[in-house]
């Protein structure tokens, strides 16, 4: 009986310690800081394909204009805008003011080589 009352004493202890809002400051702190090491681990494998990809295209893309040189580094931002612009320019027959025949069908290759299309 007495150690059944010695752990709801410790219990309560803790309770009333861990909502203290200093201690809540602190488990907050350790909480956005764990959850952005987490998301910078998934960003990582993301970034070093999108570097890849930017390397490989280096020197076709030194052949554009300035113009399509940034619009294309627009698309290569990151994985969302590579499939969106597969989406709309590759898969389908939309035409793209910046980007036309082989150019065109050049960056849709090598955009299908990589990883970072979303395959579902």
């Amino acid at each position: 009986m007495q150690r059944w009352l010695l752990i709801l004493l410790q219990l309560g202890i803790l309770v009333l310690v861990l909502r203290m809002p200093m201690v809540q400051g602190w488990l907050k702190a350790g909480y956005y800081q764990a959850s952005e090491a987490v998301s910078s681990i998934s960003r990582w494998s993301e970034t070093r394909m999108l570097d890849d990809l930017k390397d490989d295209l280096m020197g076709w893309s030194s052949t554009l204009r300035p113009y399509q040189q940034e619009y294309l580094d627009g698309v290569l931002k990151d994985r969302d805008s590579i499939n969106r612009f597969h989406q709309t320019f590759c898969m389908s027959a939309d035409k793209n003011p910046y980007l036309k025949g082989a150019s065109l069908a050049f960056l849709c290759m090598q955009l299908e080589k990589t990883e970072l299309l979303n395959t579902h």
